[in-house]
């Protein structure tokens, strides 16, 4: 019975000491307090770290791109955030199912170090910057974090009969023109129907009427002159 009531007592204590950072939601906020936790002031009743633990292959995006995230000094618990993209799954971690966000956990048994790959949207019109944030804590201890913001690159505008359709410059279709200058993260454009050979002869057609009318008022103010 005593060895009964020991081994419960270990397991109980094991099971204080164990992160849980399965809490943190898809937005970033525990579950328990409603708050953001890379910004909430106090956790597990101690004020968090904020210290590096990742670098990144680059600080700049474009669409599709691919950015290299080595994850450094975890601790026994971790999970890792972003606001946009997909980034890979650590191996042994668990992904959340987010929608526009990601979130991903490891509740124990953590590498210090870990890698992983985030690639940027398709579609950038609507992510100027994103967050990558990782925090880690040793069963109950102080939570560290990190926080980093990647920006969107500066894209070249669309040249002369292009214009553009999900965050990208695409060619106008045969009959329609568009001038160049059209910015890819600013919203869809649409490119205008050109003036087709018939409107021009149509055109031509309403000026020789005119010639004609005007014309014929000058032959009759002739003839009424003759009469007079």
């Amino acid at each position: 019975a005593r060895a009964w009531i020991v081994a419960l007592a270990l397991a109980w204590a094991l099971a204080l000491a164990s992160a849980h950072p399965n809490y943190v939601g898809c937005d970033r906020t525990g579950d328990r307090s409603g708050e953001d936790i890379m910004t909430k002031s106090s956790i597990m009743g101690s004020a968090p770290t904020d210290t590096t633990l990742m670098t990144t292959s680059s600080t700049t995006y474009g669409p599709g791109d691919s950015v290299t995230v080595t994850l450094s000094g975890l601790s026994s618990g971790a999970f890792v955030h972003a606001t946009a993209g997909t980034p890979s799954t650590i191996s042994g971690f668990t992904a959340k199912t987010c929608t526009g966000t990601s979130l991903q956990y490891k509740s124990s048994s953590v590498s210090s170090t870990e890698t992983l790959t985030w690639t940027a949207p398709a579609d950038l019109t609507n992510v100027a910057t994103v967050e990558i944030s990782v925090g880690t804590a040793a069963g109950q201890g102080v939570l560290k974090r990190h926080k980093l913001t990647l920006t969107r690159a500066a894209a070249a505008a669309c040249a002369a009969n292009e214009s553009v359709s999900a965050g990208a410059c695409v060619a106008c279709a045969a009959g329609t023109t568009r001038t160049a200058g059209d910015d890819p993260y600013g919203g869809d454009t649409t490119c205008a129907a050109t003036a087709s050979d018939d409107d021009d002869d149509d055109d031509n057609t309403v000026a020789a009427d005119a010639d004609d009318d005007d014309d014929d008022d000058d032959d009759n103010a002739v003839a009424a002159d003759a009469d007079d």
